[in-house]
């Protein structure tokens, strides 16, 4: 099982201490924290603790949040836990000093895995300046 505190602890470096990581990141990290089954060695296991909870059990949770909070399904777009996984991907390739080989790490996978099921696009504008800040530093 992975170190899930020096995940936490070197995130903030991929998001610049942002809105996103203060409002979002550590308040789930500490719900989950303090929600954990301590005698387990999964976040969320299922009601014998014998493994993880399934993709199902997952999606029907996320299914239900959405309702409560109003979010529509829509036709042709896709709404689904791994969207958080898409987003944050493509977020830490787009942020200032990320790129694919940080986002690949954090998701567990290779580059080529994590660029061709995660990365939804990448801001050219974004990249085009990071491009000419090293230029301008070598």
């Amino acid at each position: 099982m992975a170190n899930s505190s020096f995940f936490i602890s070197i995130l903030p470096y991929f998001f610049n201490h942002s809105t996103l990581w203060n409002n979002i990141f550590i308040p789930i990290y500490n719900i989950t924290y303090q929600l954990r089954y301590p005698d387990s060695n999964y976040l969320f296991p299922n009601r014998e603790n014998t493994s993880p909870i399934t993709n199902r059990a997952v999606y029907l949770v996320y299914q239900g949040i959405c309702q409560k909070l109003g979010i529509k399904s829509e036709k042709g777009i896709i709404k689904d836990p791994h969207s958080f996984r898409r987003n944050v991907s493509t977020s830490l390739v787009n942020s200032k000093g990320g790129n694919l080989l940080i986002a690949s790490a954090l998701l567990g996978h290779s580059p080529t895995v994590a660029e061709k099921n995660y990365l939804t696009g990448i801001d050219l504008n974004q990249a085009q300046a990071v491009a000419n800040q090293r230029y301008l530093l070598n």
